[in-house]
């Protein structure tokens, strides 16, 4: 994937506590604390160095996993994604009990027979970011029944997470501390967040977006095994946004303990913050040959609009080019640039808005691109055709969800020479019976660069 600028600013969360008894009339989220005043908010993700070194990500996790120092320096064990497990029991990532310190970052998670991450039986200290969540019934247990009242030492951080479409548990708590902040949730089948007994969780600046179901928050009473009335959980909202209906049903907040939930970096929900976390979160491939490649998906039917492949020209161009600048999600706000690190906006005009675009950063040593050895780089524009033709079978071997989708070959300027060669090895490759074939349309070439 391509690169990004991140600048995030710091709030400090510290409204005046409020207090209702069960008669009272529902609660509202309390309105945020005004932003900084000095740089504004820019929509990204945290942790920029996460696609440069992953040992150099050792200990600088936020929130409660702020000391997982895991590869610091022994191994580094690399998961791509986690899917279909079958069985009684059986979670995506299960923490063995009275673990401590860790940090799950980055994972694709979809499709168990029970949960999708399971924070259980004294386990505690954990940050989860940056996670793609879909295709689920129990997303996330924290705390494991009633019973156990030692999870009243859990802690965790879930922030920069996208829960597409699961169903219920984003998360559901008992016992624990757990701060919720900058994820996106939508379309959840029965609630999305849930505080069961003696839970506090802190939800601050996140967005939901209702489908059929509205209601946010859920309250479920347990009894403990240690005291003589059943009891639920706390949530205090704080500057969340509520999309498409979506209902809070606060219904009593807590005192929660503040040295529990210090300050973390974080921005103002938006619909740039939300069109970053449904392309950046989750496992991010690493391309093979190694050209570089970015792929927003399309903003209407990802499944069924076009599959578009973008060069830029040049030669040497990268096409990180025509995703910033021409046909992407988002852009540099030039106009109010100021000489520092640049903010995005969303792209009115984007191609995205109806197809499925791969961004191509070729000849290798263009922008973003690398490859291990000499070999790669020799060469000229009829052997990069040919690259950027094997880097597109190997992305649908890898994404078989897009080999119907109809495919275009596109680029501008000096990629006018490449298109009709890559074009031509996928004519020839259909003709000879390649399978799977490719779903080829045309190809589109620019010759002139528009700036709308």
């Amino acid at each position: 994937m391509g690169g990004r600028l991140s600048a995030r600013k710091t709030h400090h969360p510290h409204p005046d506590r409020v207090t209702s008894s069960y008669s009272h009339p529902p609660l509202q989220p309390q309105p945020p604390p005004p932003p900084p005043t000095h740089h504004p908010f820019m929509a990204a993700l945290p942790y920029s160095r996460a696609d440069e070194s992953l040992r150099s990500l050792a200990g600088h996790a936020e929130g409660f996993g702020r000391h997982a120092i895991g590869g610091l320096h022994g191994a580094v064990y690399h998961v791509t994604s986690l899917a279909g497990g079958r069985g009684h029991d059986v979670d995506g990532i299960q923490i063995k009990p009275k673990s401590r310190h860790i940090w799950i970052d980055r994972c694709s998670l979809r499709d168990y027979d029970d949960g999708l991450i399971d924070i259980t039986r004294e386990s505690t200290d954990i940050t989860v970011s940056r996670c793609h969540f879909s295709m689920h019934d129990k997303t996330m247990l924290i705390g494991a029944d009633a019973t156990h009242i030692g999870d009243r030492c859990i802690r965790v951080t879930i922030h920069h997470c996208f829960f597409d479409g699961t169903r219920q548990r984003h998360p559901r708590v008992r016992y624990g501390k757990v701060h919720l902040y900058n994820n996106y949730t939508r379309n959840w089948g029965i609630y999305a967040v849930c505080a069961s007994v003696e839970s506090q969780i802190l939800s601050q600046y996140n967005m939901y977006e209702a489908g059929q179901k509205k209601a946010v928050y859920k309250y479920l009473t347990e009894k403990t095994t240690d005291r003589e009335e059943a009891g639920r959980g706390y949530i205090r909202s704080e500057g969340d946004l509520f999309l498409n209906g979506a209902q809070h049903c606060l219904i009593e907040e807590s005192d929660l303990a503040e040295e529990y939930y210090p300050t973390w970096t974080m921005e103002p929900p938006s619909d740039a913050l939300k069109e970053i976390l449904q392309i950046c979160t989750g496992w991010q491939a690493v391309p093979r040959p190694s050209d570089c490649v970015s792929q927003p998906k399309s903003e209407r039917r990802p499944e069924e609009d076009p599959l578009l492949t973008w060069i830029s020209g040049g030669p040497g161009c990268s096409s990180f080019f025509g995703l910033a600048f021409e046909i992407g999600p988002l852009h540099f706000d030039i106009k109010k640039y100021d000489g520092e690190i640049p903010n995005l906006v969303l792209h009115p005009y984007s191609w995205t808005k109806v197809s499925n675009i791969l961004f191509i950063d070729i000849p290798i040593g263009a922008g973003f691109s690398f490859a291990r050895g000499s070999e790669p780089y020799m060469g000229g524009d009829i052997k990069s055709s040919k690259q950027v033709y094997k880097f597109i079978r190997k992305w649908l071997d890898e994404h078989p969800q897009f080999l119907l989708n109809p495919l275009y070959i596109g680029g501008d300027s000096y990629s006018g020479k490449l298109i009709p060669v890559i074009t031509n090895e996928v004519i020839e490759d259909i003709e000879a019976g390649l399978a799977p074939p490719l779903n080829l349309k045309k190809k589109k070439v620019s010759m002139e660069a528009e700036f709308p």
